[in-house]
């Protein structure tokens, strides 16, 4: 879409079919906040000069560019001022009355427009030249990829948020509107927007923020995937604080770079536990529609880097030696320097030479140091694709005996380039750095970074018994030795609380930070160890935290420490376990440990559900989801998730919100990969398309996935666990048992520390396990495994009688119903429905209900039994449970005949 010609100031920029490298980009102009227009008048003259635009759009005289800014002058308004941003909520669509045949697509964009202001998120793609403008009572803005800012990232994204903040910071009107959203950025992101800020420098000067720029070292997949959550954190922050959609409009798609086409899908397509109140219209130009957009599953997608050939006029024989004498002009200019484009662009150029253009041999070692810094910048800047290139590339300008030569460089190259391939889920490359270093690597401290990078590859390529081998290695290399370890659970929970006794809660808080680098790196490891542990050798789980803790109190605070105040690995010791949550997030908050937040709040909500109200506990995993998505920690994000959904379903949510979010987290986790979590997730799903009635089924049938069915116990368990629950509940008898001694063979190997699925297994296991020894012949096995669940839900109701009276009480009235003890099972059923009704657990008074009507027409007292089970299928119905409402009611209809049953029917 474009203007007719003549009727407004020739702005349209052709895209060039040559890379003219000495054009001048006029972002610094955008950066003083020029309007937009006046840029793309000064950019096209450039460009006319420079030879790079077709004949229609190129001015041939000085008297078109006064015509131009003629119409400028005249039309302001129209031609000239940039949008203004505090009435950009209350205007209408303004789009130039000089649109000409173009009625269909404007409709199109204005419905998906609308689209946006009811919910979704929408994406609309002009392919033609650029030079539109649009907003429609929402919030714009906008930005124009530079083919000569390809080499930094989020070039436009930065230029167009920075555009934003500044007009806040220009105009005294908005002086309140600015306080506002300083107030709720600082609300929703706290210290983690100083990350934004440095993407985004006006934002810094509005929140007042000192920025430093030395942050390279951090976790390289956490600050990528940090940096995506934390914009959409910002877009939601502007989109909420003034009710209005937020339109992003970047012309010249065909320059973007890949950094900022995985932000700008991240904004398009949201997923996760937390909720997403963001309206937001996505608008892109491009010259032509090939290679843009992919289509996947109904949604769109960028596809790979989108890039244009270059270099035609350029002799190809002079063009390496063209742009390496380009690049190492500017590499002196590069040093020291603010501008990042002149370091970036200095390693582009000499990159695109290559090795073969070396004429020095010490010109190798100037360039593989260049391509160090610059990765390091793109690291800064969250751009790990651009930063893995860089480094690889000045691994490939280094020379024979680099190793012994030039040691140092070499390490932090390799050291590097194995931490973004992580990243990059580049495995194989990943192995090769790994085995390069080991090789040449001095000492085993040199070696320990790689070795950590690989062993975190092992577990997120679904190889974690590997993982875990070479982690237990690794720590005992460097003094920290976890095997042989013999001593029982209870042995090894009175040495943990030995440790723990000898400092007070202030005493824990003041405890110094620890320093050395080798430790801290230990201890991350002992934090990812921890998780796998759980997973694969629940038992030994215990042993590593309190290693922890040991090591936390000798040698100081880490990141991960927060942990050693939340694991507390006896069942059933509640009080003093909350007490340890509570410290715990004291802890966080006053060293400001927001690398392991995510992590601290998962375990610390399996202990807070046994004390607080359970509906109340989800909220805290929603927390634990935004604390893990800001440091980017996707794998505790995923866990977040995975108990959110859980306490959702269990606290009696109406299954079809529960069914759309666990649709959500299930495309959270398999969008990223986490599979184990996600089978986990997809087991209740299972369960939820039952209770419903759908005939949905969740996909989990790869060899990767089956291979963690098989090998994994903890997926097994609730694989078994959810199978019998099935079963139980649509009264499936042969298959509850077959579930149970499944359950029961591979519980063995699960449980170490107290988690909340421990009471959910334990009620629901003990009601099924009542109901076969009333109808087993191994009725006295049945009969006291039900009663060891009866006598832990007792206990855990003393810690919160809220979530855990009503289960107690059901057990206890199947439980006198094995035993004949009818006048004690009648008082107890009664006090279930009773307690679950107080306490809104409308799914556990549905089953009390149901239970109670079994209980009723046992004992033939038919009138009862039959208004139980009516009431018990109108809870289940308010549940939203209407597979099991049919299958209820079948069985109702075939056990009564009288006229009570047809006239309810």
């Amino acid at each position: 879409m474009a203007s007719q010609e003549g009727d407004g100031p020739r702005k349209k920029r052709a895209q060039s079919e040559n890379n003219n490298m000495c054009s001048v980009s006029v972002e610094p102009l955008k950066d003083k906040v020029v309007p937009r227009s006046l840029c793309d008048l000064v950019a096209n003259m450039l460009d006319c000069a420079n030879g790079t635009l077709r004949n229609d759009e190129t001015y041939h005289g000085m008297s078109e560019v006064r015509d131009d800014l003629q119409l400028l002058l005249e039309k302001p308004f129209i031609y000239l001022y940039d949008q203004d941003m505090g009435m950009l909520s209350t205007t209408g669509l303004q789009i130039g009355d000089t649109m000409f045949g173009r009625q269909a697509e404007l409709s199109a964009i204005k419905e998906a427009y609308r689209r946006t202001v009811s919910g979704d998120s929408e994406l609309v793609t002009i392919y033609g030249n650029s030079g539109i403008v649009v907003s429609e009572g929402g919030i714009l803005l906008s930005g124009k990829f530079d083919q000569h800012q390809q080499g930094k990232p989020f070039s436009a994204l930065a230029s167009a948020f920075n555009q934003y903040c500044g007009i806040f910071l220009q105009n005294r009107d908005l002086a309140s509107p600015k306080q506002k959203l300083a107030h709720q950025i600082n609300h929703v992101l706290g210290s983690e927007a100083r990350h934004l800020a440095k993407l985004i420098p006006n934002l810094g000067n509005i929140l007042g923020l000192e920025l430093n720029h030395s942050i390279y070292n951090v976790e390289c997949n956490n600050a990528q995937n940090r940096l995506q959550y934390l914009l959409c954190q910002f877009v939601e922050v502007i989109s909420s604080t003034f009710g209005a959609t937020v339109t992003l409009c970047l012309d010249d798609l065909q320059w973007a770079d890949s950094a900022s086409i995985a932000a700008v899908n991240q904004l398009l397509l949201p997923v996760g536990f937390a909720c997403h109140n963001t309206h937001f219209f996505f608008l892109g130009c491009h010259p032509s529609k090939a290679g843009l957009l992919d289509k996947l599953d109904g949604r769109y997608h960028f596809s790979h880097r989108i890039q244009e050939a270059a270099y035609n006029m350029i002799n190809i024989l002079d063009k390496g030696r063209f742009h390496f004498s380009y690049g190492l002009a500017l590499a002196p200019l590069a040093e020291g320097g603010e501008d990042d484009s002149l370091l970036l662009t200095a390693a582009n150029q000499l990159n695109l030479a290559g090795p073969e253009a070396v004429q020095d041999k010490s010109q190798y070692v100037i360039v593989a140091d260049l391509n160090l810094q610059a990765g390091k910048k793109a690291m800064e800047m969250s751009d790990f694709v651009l930063a893995y290139s860089y480094f690889n590339k000045g691994i490939s300008f280094l020379q024979k005996k680099h190793w012994v030569e030039h040691y140092s460089l070499s390490l932090e190259l390799f050291d590097l380039a194995a931490k973004c391939a992580l990243t990059n889920r580049d495995i194989v490359r990943l192995k090769l750095h790994y085995e390069e270093v080991i090789a040449h690597g001095r000492s085993y401290e040199d070696k320990l970074n790689v070795m950590c990078f690989f062993t975190r590859a092992l577990a997120s390529s679904s190889r974690l018994p590997e993982s875990i081998e070479m982690t237990l290695n690794i720590l005992a290399n460097v003094g920290i030795e976890l095997r042989g370890n013999e001593s029982s659970m209870d042995a090894c929970v009175q040495e943990t609380k030995d440790l723990l006794s000898v400092c007070t809660g202030d005493e824990i808080l003041n405890t110094k930070c620890m320093t050395d680098p080798t430790m801290i790196t230990a201890m991350k490891l002992l934090g990812k160890l921890l998780v796998g542990m759980s997973n694969t050798r629940p038992k030994s789980a215990p042993h590593v935290m309190q290693r922890i803790i040991q090591l936390s109190l000798e040698h100081g605070m880490s990141p991960v420490s927060p942990i050693l105040c939340t694991w507390d690995p006896k069942l059933g010791d509640i009080s003093e376990g909350y007490h340890y949550v509570k410290l715990a997030r004291s802890l966080l908050d006053k060293n400001g440990y927001r690398e392991s937040s995510g992590e601290v709040i998962f375990i610390g909500t399996h202990v807070r559900a046994y004390v607080e109200p359970l509906q109340a506990t989800s909220e805290y995993h929603n927390e634990g989801y935004v604390a893990a998505m800001a440091s980017g920690d996707i794998m505790q994000a995923a866990l977040n998730i995975s108990l959110g959904n859980r306490l959702f379903f269990f606290s009696g949510v109406n299954l079809q919100t529960v069914r759309g979010k666990m649709a959500d987290s299930v495309n959270f986790m398999q969008e990223r990969k986490v599979l184990i979590f996600m089978i986990h997730l997809q087991y209740l799903q299972h369960t939820v398309f039952e209770l419903i009635g759908t005939d949905e089924k969740p996909k989990y049938d790869s060899p990767e996935e089956k291979n963690i069915l098989a090998t994994n116990p903890n997926v097994m368990t609730t694989y078994y666990f959810h199978g019998a629950y099935t079963s139980f509940v649509f009264r499936f008898y042969d298959d509850a048992k077959l579930n149970a001694e499944k359950y029961l063979d591979c519980i063995v190997n699960t449980w170490a520390n107290l988690t909340y699925a421990h009471s959910v297994h334990a009620f629901y296991m003990g009601l099924i396990y009542f109901w076969l020894a009333r109808n087993s012949r191994e009725e006295q096995q049945w009969h006291e495994r039900g009663t060891r669940s009866k006598l832990a839900l007792k206990k855990w109701a003393e810690s919160s009688q809220w979530t855990f009276e009503n289960k107690w009480y059901l057990l206890e009235a199947e439980e006198s119903y094995c035993n004949g003890d009818f006048d004690t099972a009648y008082k107890f059923y009664e006090k279930a429905i009773s307690s679950a009704k107080e306490h809104k657990f409308v799914h556990e008074e549905a089953l009390a209900y149901e239970l109670a009507a079994y209980f009723y027409l046992e004992m033939r007292i038919t009138e009862k039994a039959l208004e139980y089970f009516l009431l018990a299928l109108k809870r289940y119905q308010e549940w939203g449970a209407f597979g099991k409402c049919d299958n209820l009611f079948k069985f109702v209809e075939r056990s009564f005949t009288s006229p009570l049953t047809r006239m309810v029917t």
